[in-house]
C-alpha cells in the first residue's frame, strides 16, 4: 500500500512526475484502485488545495465517472472558495 499511497501523493500534485505516477496507477487492476483510492486518497484531501483536487479529479475521471462525480460533489461542500469553484467546474464536465 506505501507505494499506491505514494505514487497517488505523486499523481495529485503538478510536477514533472505527474503524469507517469498517472499512468502507472492506471495500469494496476481497475477493480482494485476502484475499491482503494477513496480511502487512501482521504488523508491527502484534508489539506488538499485546489491544485491538488483538479489533479485527483483528472485522474478520477480515468477511471470511473461515479468517483469523479463524488471527488466534485465533496469539492462543491469545502470551505476554501477555490475548492468549490474547482468543484463547480467539474460537475459542468460531468453533465
Amino acid at each position: 500500500m506505501r507505494v499506491f499511497d505514494n505514487l497517488l501523493i505523486l499523481a495529485s500534485n503538478v510536477h514533472g512526475h505527474t503524469e507517469r505516477s498517472r499512468g502507472i496507477l492506471l495500469s494496476l487492476p481497475m477493480q482494485w484502485v476502484l475499491e482503494n483510492i477513496e480511502a487512501r486518497a482521504e488523508p491527502l484531501l484534508h489539506e488538499a488545495t485546489q491544485e491538488e483536487y483538479r489533479a485527483l479529479f483528472e485522474l478520477y475521471l480515468e477511471l470511473d465517472q461515479g468517483l469523479a462525480r463524488r471527488l466534485a460533489e465533496r469539492a462543491l461542500n469545502h470551505l476554501d472558495p477555490e475548492v468549490r469553484e474547482a468543484g463547480e467546474e467539474f460537475m459542468e464536465q460531468l453533465t
